[in-house]
């Protein structure tokens, strides 16, 4: 493995550790951007670069598994080699802003901001605990904004760092030369070479305050008698709620912080600012099946394959074919019913006539003449068997004839209820068409753009409005968000996740416009259901996604 297999693009930071560089992966089909970090170790004692060396490679293969499998939350790692007394790895490269240029470009974050961001940062922090790592340097420089989808993404563990900073003792033992961390970033436990889990949770709450102040550590007052910061008035109208996590998050005792991220990941999805939100459903795996999401396909009529309507065209497809039949013996039975021994005599005619040799069945008759009973004889037959033809052709044709008019009936019969039946079946599928569970997300905030505050509020369920964690002083503090702080919404999506006849599960992204100024991106989630009253939609309850 060489450096010349990744040609350098242009330096992207340099630290006491070493440089970043962006450059190309020839090694990849696509040849994609990636980054170079080139670490210098700070001895050059042959006994302590080999020590960095084996060292340095076990933390490759640490955060190569952790790159696989986080999901695209932290970046991959795709080699690592030594040249020249120098140590690289090949890590992906992620295009955005860090946290401190995205608020240098666009200004502080709001309180939905920050909420969302860490709601999308503590599940991966969750993930790296879980394994067993400190990150050790979390600060708004190390958490990138991908632009594609503005989720936040971990970047340069301190571990690596330590590595380099290895030495030997006279007396034989290994030790750190340089404290690992940024200043202000780092809690009493982590200066005291003692890093744990609940280090990342003071980074990460003094990350939040930088977002929402744009003040660094060290440049908020401290408590001379406690040691906290007293940060609360450089942003004075955050809610209670999140007030107590990021005070929490940032004691000065470790004992008296979250101990891990799922901790903090719990209490931030309990609690919630006055906004028009529930508790937020903690994106931690939770066996509660009320919570799956379940696709449904929505029910739709159609008039050509339905297995419903199936059975109804092969009934009357049967009543047809039965019909004609029974219409053609109806007639048959009428003709012969008119004379009930010429009925006998025509049968047996016919199955004389029709079975072949012509019995004569006339009685016979005694004359003194036996030429003038042969001539007798000799017309009788042929009178039978005229009468016989005769009969059988009006037979066929009346049978024909009223068996054609009887199908023909019965298929327009049949063709029109068809018709009918169809016409109402998509009727009623347009009807319920019409009611797009979507709708109703999108009029609820048409009413508060609209400054019908007060329709607004009555759209929410009254669980949430009474919701004291949601609304601490009911509609007021409704009012207090959207019509104080809030000057307008943007709707850019909504989607039908799935719809049953009776609930409905809509996500939508919107934009809320500040007061203040700034635009705050939202995901949310509504849960509708079916007002038997009016068939009509109504929120149930709604969550962040």
């Amino acid at each position: 493995m060489s450096l010349s297999l990744y040609p350098i693009i242009r330096k992207l930071g340099e630290g006491g550790f070493g440089t970043t560089y962006l450059a190309t992966n020839t090694l990849m089909p696509s040849q994609p951007y990636c980054v170079v970090k080139q670490l210098t170790p700070t001895s050059a004692d042959p006994k302590v670069q080999q020590l960095i060396k084996d060292r340095f490679k076990q933390e490759a293969i640490t955060l190569e598994h952790l790159g696989k499998d986080s999901n695209g939350k932290v970046p991959s790692l795709y080699a690592y080699f030594v040249e020249r007394g120098e140590f690289y790895l090949i890590q992906e490269y992620v295009d955005g802003q860090t946290l401190n240029e995205r608020v240098q470009t666009r200004g502080l974050f709001t309180e939905i901001q920050v909420r969302q961001l860490l709601t999308d940062i503590l599940p991966t922090l969750c993930y790296v605990h879980d394994r067993g790592i400190v990150h050790r340097d979390i600060k708004p420089d190390n958490i990138m904004l991908r632009h594609r989808d503005n989720k936040p993404i971990l970047i340069d563990f301190g571990a690596v760092k330590e590595i380099m900073s290895t030495t030997i003792t006279a007396s034989g033992d290994t030790a750190q030369s340089i404290l690992i961390g940024t200043p202000g970033f780092m809690p009493l436990e982590q200066m005291s070479g003692r890093p744990m889990f609940a280090s990342d949770i003071y980074a990460l709450g003094l990350t939040a305050l930088y977002l929402l102040t744009g003040k660094m550590p060290t440049e908020i007052e401290t408590d001379p008698d406690r040691g906290n910061l007293n940060w609360q008035s450089l942003a004075p109208n955050i809610s209670p709620q999140l007030v107590e996590i990021l005070t929490k998050s940032i004691q000065p005792l470790s004992r008296d912080r979250y101990q891990n991220a799922r901790q903090m990941l719990e209490d931030l999805s309990i609690s919630s600012s006055p906004f028009p939100q529930p508790p937020v459903v903690s994106p931690i795996p939770i066996a509660d099946d009320r919570e799956k999401t379940v696709y449904v396909p929505i029910a739709t009529t159609t008039t050509n394959g339905n297995s419903q309507a199936r059975p109804l065209i092969i009934a009357l497809t049967a009543a047809i074919v039965g019909g004609g039949l029974i219409g053609g013996f109806l007639v048959l039975g009428h003709n012969s019913s008119r004379n009930e021994s010429s009925e006998n005599k025509n049968n047996s005619q016919q199955t004389v006539a029709n079975n072949n040799p012509v019995i004569n069945s006339t009685p016979k008759i005694t004359s003194t003449s036996n030429s003038t009973n042969d001539r007798r004889t000799a017309s009788s037959r042929e009178n039978t068997t005229e009468n016989i033809e005769r009969n059988n052709i009006a037979i066929r044709e009346n049978i024909t004839e009223n068996t054609d008019r009887s199908n023909v009936a019965s298929r327009e019969n049949t063709t029109e209820n068809i018709e009918r039946s169809n016409a109402s079946t998509s009727k009623n599928t347009i009807d319920n068409t019409d009611r797009d569970p979507r709708a109703t997300v999108r009029d609820y905030y048409s009413k508060i753009n609209n400054r019908n505050y007060t329709g607004a509020w009555n759209a929410l369920p009254t669980d949430l409005q009474n919701n004291k964690s949601v609304h601490p002083n009911g509609y007021d503090s409704f009012l207090d968000w959207w019509a104080k702080q809030v000057a307008n919404v943007e709707i850019q999506q909504t989607n039908l996740v799935s719809q049953t006849d009776r609930d409905a599960v809509v996500d939508v992204t919107i934009e809320y416009v500040m007061r203040a100024g700034g635009v705050s991106p939202q995901r949310i989630r509504y849960f509708l259901v079916k007002d038997d009253r009016n068939q009509e939609w109504a929120i149930q309850r709604i969550g962040l996604r």
